[in-house]
């Protein structure tokens, strides 16, 4: 239809089910909101399931009009950046029961300023879950030698809105 990257028939339909929840949701345009997707996920193949379909087009809505397109993270990232990003958002929100929205706050904050752009960046040396955790409750916790339990008793880092 309209969308300037490849999908499958299932990614399609969370695409465009993305696109009514941000329209209706948000109160902008249908073009506005084909053009946010558009910009977010611009080279990106969604021919394969990856990560879409393991998320509700809510949340889709909301992580694509909150700003997490690539431009507004505070540094430069290539897909596979992107897709450790949306993994450490997803991570994030169901471990910590944080928001979208603090979630890439708290991305940016950690790595404003540092491109992500070569498969060799120490940043895919670890997975998704260790960023998530090392961006919320910080190095010095020394949160991977805790226990389930200690984890409970940690407190995050602060976190500001920018």
């Amino acid at each position: 239809m309209y969308f300037n990257f490849l999908t499958n028939e299932k990614t399609y339909h969370i695409c465009i089910e993305t696109l009514r929840n941000i329209i209706h949701d948000y109160d902008i345009s249908e073009t506005e909101a084909l053009q946010r997707i558009n910009e977010d996920w611009k080279g990106l193949s969604l021919e394969e399931d990856v990560f879409l379909i393991d998320e509700d087009p809510k949340f889709w809505s909301d992580y694509i009009y909150k700003g997490i397109a690539k431009g507004k993270l505070g540094f430069n990232t290539n897909s596979d950046g992107y897709v450790l990003c949306l993994e450490i958002v997803r991570t994030m929100k169901n471990d910590f029961g944080i928001s979208t929205e603090e979630a890439i706050g708290r991305i940016r904050s950690k790595w404003k300023g540092n491109d992500i752009i070569d498969e060799d960046d120490l940043v895919f040396y670890e997975g998704p879950d260790y960023w998530a955790y090392d961006i919320y409750y910080g190095l010095y916790s020394a949160w991977w030698q805790k226990t389930k339990e200690e984890l409970a008793e940690l407190s995050p880092l602060p976190y500001n809105e920018e």
